[in-house]
């Protein structure tokens, strides 16, 4: 799923950490200021921001939306600010940390719905396959990088997925529970406020896990 240049990824991290810096200095600041300036992302998609610590990398905020439910442009910076504000395991990021923080997206595919154990096992590609588990009220988010950054296996990438839905770990089993794949188109800043790449996700280096959060 390409459906963004590097240019256009570049412009929408560049808006993130705008949005970002912006309610920083006034948190009654009007998010339209952004979102006027990324009116051509009229496009419907799924979105996530991710920051993280440099150069540690661990997780300092995640939020977005699963759905196409806005304009990218609208979703993007309602995302960043969530991520950076929002995120009820975190304390609000402050101005002397935003230096230290680099930011992702991963703008996402339409979900594909896969019954059955042994075909979830089956069709999930780690490296390319983000992962959605629902049950009831209960919603657990994978990004596509997760498996591959802390080295899980299919069955643990699953079982990952139904811990973030605060479900028991074998639930990706039941008939009951939806179990959705996504990929994602993913552009990352190599420091902070610096250089922007688009990441292809089966390249990414492993690491232990328990490494970083996600």
């Amino acid at each position: 799923m390409a459906k963004y240049s590097l240019d256009e990824g570049r412009r929408l991290v560049s808006a993130a950490r705008s949005s970002i810096e912006l309610f920083l200095k006034d948190p009654r600041f009007e998010p339209e200021m952004v979102k006027s300036t990324l009116k051509e992302f009229s496009k419907p998609d799924g979105i996530f921001v991710t920051l993280r610590h440099y150069p540690n990398e661990v997780v300092r905020g995640h939020a977005g939306f699963s759905e196409p439910i806005a304009p990218l442009g609208e979703s993007l910076v309602e995302a960043a600010i969530a991520a950076a504000f929002g995120d009820q395991r975190f304390v609000p990021v402050s101005h002397r940390e935003l230096d230290d923080i680099v930011i992702e997206l991963d703008i996402i595919s339409k979900m594909q719905k896969v019954n059955g154990e042994a075909n979830r096992l089956r069709r999930l590609s780690l490296g390319r396959d983000g992962i959605i588990v629902r049950h009831g009220t209960s919603k657990g988010i994978i990004m596509p990088e997760f498996p591959v950054r802390h080295k899980l296996s299919k069955q643990q990438a699953l079982e990952e997925a139904c811990i973030h839905a605060k479900l028991p770990e074998s639930y990706w089993k039941q008939p009951s529970v939806e179990v959705l794949y996504f990929t994602s188109q993913r552009f990352v800043e190599e420091t902070p406020s610096g250089r922007v790449n688009e990441m292809v996700m089966n390249k990414l280096p492993a690491r232990r896990r328990g490494a970083a959060n996600s």
